[in-house]
C-alpha cells in the first residue's frame, strides 16, 4: 500500500509537540492501521497550545488518492453525542425534563410510561437495539436503500425488552432514534435543523452535517469494509444514512470533531449543572473500570467523549479540560469496529497523559 507522508499542520499560531512525542504519536497510529487493515486514517492531537495532526495512507484504493486533513467522513455513533447535547440544551431550557418518561413526547413505546430520558441517554432503558446482524445483511445487500425511522423503531420493539429500565446497561440505538424524535417534538423541526441550531451554529461548525443521501460531500476518503472473513476490502463509501439517523448519521472533519469534542468536553454549551450530572457515569459491561458512560458521552478517566462505527468508517473523539487535551481519530475501514477507534484514541491519551491509571483492557 502506497503510503503518503504525514501531512502535519496544526491551528495558526499553535506550537508543536517535542520530536519524541511527534514520533510516539505517528507509531501507535501506524499501529493501529496495521492491526485494523485500514489504508488510511485521520488523526488530530491538541494539547496546551500544542498540536499534531496526521493524514496517513489512502483514501480510494481505485485511484491511490492519500488521505487529508480536510477530508469529510461518516463519524457514525459520535452523532449520539450531539444528539444528547441537543437534548440537554433543551433540558437547560426548561422544554425536556431528565426524568420525564419518553411517552410525553413519542407515542406507542413499549413501556415507555416506565423509561425517562436520562434511561435512553445513558443506555439504561432496557430497549433492545434494532441494529442486530439481520439488518447488518439488509444493509450491505442493499446500501443505498432508504429506511424510515419508524421502520427502525419497530425493529428494536420487536425484540424482547433486555431488562427493566433502570436496572442494567446495554448499547441501544434504538433508544437514540427515540431521542431524535424527542428532539423533533420538542423543536417542531427535522433533525438536521434543529441539531445545525442547537449545535452547529453556536459552535461554527461548517463542515458538520446531517444527511439525507447516500453520498458524502466532497472531498472525502472511501470507506472499506471486510463482509466475510478472508475476503478482502468492500467499498461501501455510497450508504444510506438513514441506517442510523439520530443513532449514527452525521458527517464531519478532523477541525469540525475538534471544536465539537472539545466543547463537549468543556460543557460549553451546557449550564454547569447540567454538565456534572452528563458526567455522571454507569459501568460499562467488561470495559475497565476507569470506563463509565455518563449522558451521551464516554468517560475514559479524565477523557470525556464517544466512538463510532457505521460501515466504511470509524472514529472516535475525546477531550480533557483538567489536561487542556483533544483526541480526534478516524480509519477507513469498519471491520474492526468502534473499539478500535476508541483504543486508539486512548493510546494516544496515554502519551500525552501517562499519569492516568490506564490500566489494561480493551481501551487502555
Amino acid at each position: 500500500m502506497r503510503r503518503p507522508p504525514i501531512a502535519a499542520a496544526g491551528p495558526a499560531g499553535a506550537g508543536q509537540f517535542s520530536p519524541g512525542i511527534r514520533a510516539r504519536l505517528a507509531a501507535v497510529l501506524a499501529a493501529a492501521m496495521a492491526a485494523d487493515k485500514a489504508p488510511g486514517a485521520i488523526a488530530g492531537v491538541w494539547q496546551n497550545g500544542r498540536s499534531w495532526t496526521a493524514a496517513r495512507g489512502t483514501g480510494d484504493l481505485a485511484t491511490g488518492a492519500p488521505m487529508s486533513l480536510a477530508d469529510h467522513f461518516r463519524m457514525a455513533s459520535n452523532t449520539k453525542a450531539v444528539v444528547a447535547t441537543a437534548v440537554l440544551r433543551l433540558v437547560d431550557q426548561g422544554r425536556v425534563g431528565l426524568t420525564d418518561p419518553v411517552s410525553d413526547y413519542v407515542a406507542g413505546v413499549p413501556g415507555g410510561r416506565h423509561i425517562t430520558i436520562t434511561e435512553l441517554l445513558q443506555h439504561t432503558s432496557g430497549l433492545a437495539d434494532y441494529d442486530t446482524d439481520a439488518f447488518q445483511a439488509a444493509v450491505f445487500a442493499h446500501p443505498t436503500r432508504r429506511w424510515a425511522t419508524g421502520t427502525l423503531l419497530a425493529l428494536g420493539y420487536a425484540r424482547s425488552p433486555l431488562f427493566p429500565p433502570g436496572t442494567a446497561w446495554s448499547y441501544s440505538n434504538t433508544g437514540y432514534l427515540l431521542l431524535g424524535e424527542v428532539i423533533q417534538k420538542v423543536t417542531g423541526q427535522p433533525l438536521a435543523t434543529a441539531l445545525r441550531q442547537l449545535i452547529s451554529v453556536p459552535l461554527g461548525l461548517r463542515a458538520t452535517s446531517f444527511p439525507a443521501t447516500p453520498r458524502l460531500p466532497a472531498p472525502h476518503p472511501h470507506g472499506y469494509v471486510t463482509e466475510t472473513a478472508g475476503a478482502g476490502l468492500t467499498d461501501i463509501t455510497t450508504l444510506s444514512p438513514t441506517i442510523a439517523g439520530a443513532a449514527g448519521a452525521m458527517v464531519s472533519t478532523l477541525a469540525d470533531l475538534h471544536t465539537l469534542a472539545t466543547a463537549i468536553g468543556d460543557g460549553a454549551l451546557l449550564t454547569p449543572a447540567t454538565q456534572r450530572l452528563r458526567l455522571r457515569t454507569v459501568p460499562i459491561r467488561g470495559a475497565p473500570s476507569y470506563v463509565g458512560y455518563g449522558l451521551g458521552l464516554i468517560v475514559l478517566n479524565d477523557f470525556y467523549g464517544h466512538d463510532g462505527e457505521i460501515p466504511g468508517f470509524i472514529s472516535a473523539i475525546l477531550s480533557s479540560p483538567a489536561h487542556h487535551a483533544t483526541i480526534v481519530v478516524m480509519l477507513n475501514n469498519s471491520t474492526a469496529g468502534g473499539d478500535a477507534a476508541l483504543t486508539l484514541a486512548a493510546q494516544l491519551a496515554k502519551i500525552l497523559v501517562p499519569s492516568e491509571p490506564w490500566g489494561n483492557g480493551a481501551t487502555g
